[in-house]
């Protein structure tokens, strides 16, 4: 390797994620042999993770909480609270997986890991995205886009103004979501559908290919949502 995989950033990981696939290729049984035998005791212990010691599943989420006052300036929405949280420790532990494989060059367990944390990512993203994007585009006091973001996450009598030019198609779509239901739940769930649908216009605008892109994105997707609605009900 010509750089420490550890200092490698995530679009470069991307690319050489593509190469590594596109080169190696893997068929369906390795594909789902991986699964089989990394899937479900990752998702088992993730969730006793968050279950099993709520008290310190709180505590951390009202610690994440503080921070992100203290960096961004406001107080997140417990959608955005639980999004934050989850992509900042469980995707980040994924990707360190997967650079720790590329650097014994262990490339089926790199591409499983980065595909992994790029489906789980890909759930969770577009929550934080909203609430920054009405943030910056209604160009307004924090008070009066607390007020436009509660109205957003469900409370009824919508008005969006014209925050909405700022947004792009899809997490315009998003936003109808979260106004349908202000837990994210909704959201996260059509995603996952999204991302296993071959016609879906979200999964298209991820550029996943066929094969372990989709399969193991997927996997990660769905963990994302498992994640989030055990979390969510801890949330503050």
């Amino acid at each position: 390797m010509e750089r420490d995989p550890r200092k490698i950033d995530n679009i470069r990981l991307g690319l050489i994620r593509a190469e590594v696939a596109q080169s190696i290729g893997f068929s369906k049984k390795e594909r789902k042999g991986v699964l089989n035998r990394v899937y479900p005791n990752l998702r088992k212990n993730l969730l006793n993770a968050i279950t099993n010691d709520s008290g310190n599943t709180k505590l951390k989420l009202e610690q994440s909480k503080v921070a992100i006052q203290e960096v961004a300036g406001y107080i997140p929405s417990r959608p955005n609270l639980c999004a934050q949280y989850l992509m900042n420790n469980i995707e980040e532990l994924m990707l360190d997986t997967a650079r720790e494989s590329l650097l014994v060059r262990n490339f089926p367990s790199f591409c499983f890991w980065f595909n992994l944390s790029f489906g789980f990512k890909a759930v969770l993203s577009l929550v934080p995205n909203i609430e920054n994007a009405l943030r910056e585009g209604a160009q307004k006091s924090y008070d009066e886009v607390d007020d436009l973001l509660e109205e957003a996450m469900g409370i009824p009598g919508v008005s969006l103004g014209n925050s909405a030019d700022y947004l792009n198609t899809d997490t315009n779509d998003a936003l109808q979501l979260l106004s349908e239901d202000g837990t994210g739940m909704l959201l996260v769930r059509e995603r996952v559908k999204q991302i296993a649908g071959e016609k879906s216009r979200f999964r298209n605008s991820l550029n996943l290919e066929g094969g372990p892109m989709v399969e193991w994105a997927s996997a990660g997707a769905k963990l994302a949502k498992d994640m989030y609605e055990s979390l969510y009900p801890l949330s503050s």
